[in-house]
């Protein structure tokens, strides 16, 4: 294990081996309109450093993430921020793909769900 991937993996918990790391923002009023990503698909963790509105995905629906939570970036999802704060997540890709997931696929943005849409009306 090179000494990144055990220092990264005490610090969040997840262990290695890891393919790429980033820091995600989304600031007050913000959101991150419905889409699937391009990949490859990897095993990849939301960590939310300041939580702050909500996160949907097409197979678990909308949800204030808390906690740790892994994200199928090969489905359709989206993020919209109605807190008062800016949204910050780390977030960690495992360099493992999940039997699930295709090998990798087009960058899909898709429709607004009723519920980004009923989010982004309120």
């Amino acid at each position: 294990m090179a000494p990144a991937d055990s220092s990264l993996a005490l610090a969040i918990g997840v262990d290695p081996p890891f393919h790429t790391a980033f820091w995600a923002r989304v600031d007050p009023g913000g959101f991150i309109s419905p889409h699937i990503d391009a990949g490859p698909y990897w095993e990849r963790w939301h960590f939310p450093v300041q939580p702050s509105g909500w996160f949907w995905e097409e197979t678990r629906g909308h949800f204030q993430p808390v906690e740790p939570f892994t994200v199928r970036h090969w489905e359709s999802h989206a993020v919209y921020n109605d807190g008062d704060m800016s949204r910050i997540h780390f977030i960690v890709d495992r360099a493992i793909r999940p039997p699930d997931a295709p090998l990798k696929g087009p960058l899909v943005i898709t429709e607004m769900i009723p519920e980004i849409i009923a989010l982004l009306a309120q």
